[in-house]
């Protein structure tokens, strides 16, 4: 819990389990589950934030959070089995097949849960800079080199025909540097997700412009953090994907009412978010994806991901979604 704002979040937590059959849908079996979740950025996910003050418990999971730095952290963790799931971008996950030598993971994605926050922002002074194409030769300031970031920028520039690899030039951040190397010209750009994302954007004002976001247009409704569950775990305990997504899907359905009390459980937080119930009003709200629609955009994903070289072009991107999805029964 985080201050007063946990308590604001919700009489949704009252209400018994729901145990009636939903004739073919997804229903609560009533059990209690013990389980271990790896989640990228945990305290600060609105969304996890409210499946563990109020619909985990409902559907009987008993969740004990990790934070990870990053995808390849979680991921990490599902692979040593450390951890029974994890939360990880698509942009992260994907690549993971380019290493192994089947096209398959320790673990299947139940469910999509929302898509990015990503912005690149561009300095207004001395760069020219107002389109995608603008960014021909200029240098692109990251967290981290082959991650998501990059990535998500990486598809956009090949988009428009610049080569990610040798038409720009990618520049290692410290996180807290980001803001001063937009300021002072170390770079001409930078690209990150929020809540880094906005704060730099908000330390940068009348500095820089947005030249990409995922939060309009066709990326708008893309997702990209998914719910993956370790095979073994899912071998053991099958039912325990459906309490995850319905967990999952109620956390959702309550989150454009509890936007007011998340945003101030960010203001809350050890190292706040400026401004939070403006950034919350541009994020997509959470959207749970499963089944057939959950195939197509992963499979629309790797499709991207060949585009720039982090998958190699060979089997079909559908048939590697299926490989990657748990078709969970009554979810779609």
């Amino acid at each position: 819990m985080v201050g007063g704002a946990a308590l604001a979040v919700f009489a949704l937590v009252e209400g018994p389990f729901l145990m009636r059959p939903r004739h073919g849908k997804l229903a609560s079996d009533g059990r209690r589950r013990e389980l271990k979740l790896i989640w990228p950025d945990a305290d600060t996910n609105t969304l996890l934030h409210l499946a563990r003050m109020t619909t985990f418990d409902r559907y009987g999971l008993d969740v004990t959070v990790i934070n990870a730095a990053n995808g390849d952290s979680a991921l990490d963790a599902l692979t040593n089995g450390s951890v029974d799931a994890a939360a990880v971008p698509l942009l992260d996950l994907l690549p993971r097949l380019h290493a192994t030598p089947t096209p398959e993971l320790p673990g299947l994605v139940l469910c999509g849960l929302g898509g990015g926050s990503f912005r690149l922002l561009a300095a207004t002074r001395g760069t020219e800079i107002h389109r995608v194409v603008d960014l021909a030769g200029k240098s692109i300031g990251v967290q981290r080199l082959d991650g998501l970031d990059q990535r998500f920028a990486a598809i956009r520039l090949r988009r428009r025909g610049i080569n990610p690899v040798t038409g720009v030039r990618w520049v290692v951040l410290q996180e807290a540097d980001f803001d001063d190397a937009l300021r002072n010209g170390r770079v001409d750009a930078l690209v990150a997700h929020d809540p880094l994302a906005w704060e730099v954007m908000q330390a940068t004002k009348g500095m820089s412009t947005t030249v990409i976001s995922s939060l309009t247009g066709a990326d708008r409704e893309r997702t990209n953090l998914v719910l993956t569950l370790s095979a073994a775990r899912l071998a053991a305990d099958p039912d325990l994907a459906a309490m995850l997504i319905l967990a999952m899907q109620e956390a959702a359905a309550a989150w454009p009412e509890q936007k007011a009390a998340l945003a101030s459980m960010l203001s809350d937080l050890p190292d706040p978010v400026p401004q939070p119930e403006k950034m919350l009003a541009q994020e997509v709200p959470p959207h749970i994806v499963t089944g057939h629609d959950l195939i197509v955009e992963m499979a629309e994903s790797i499709d991207e991901m060949k585009l720039i070289g982090s998958i190699p072009d060979g089997e079909r991107s559908s048939v590697l979604a299926h490989r990657l999805c748990h078709r969970t029964p009554g979810a779609g």
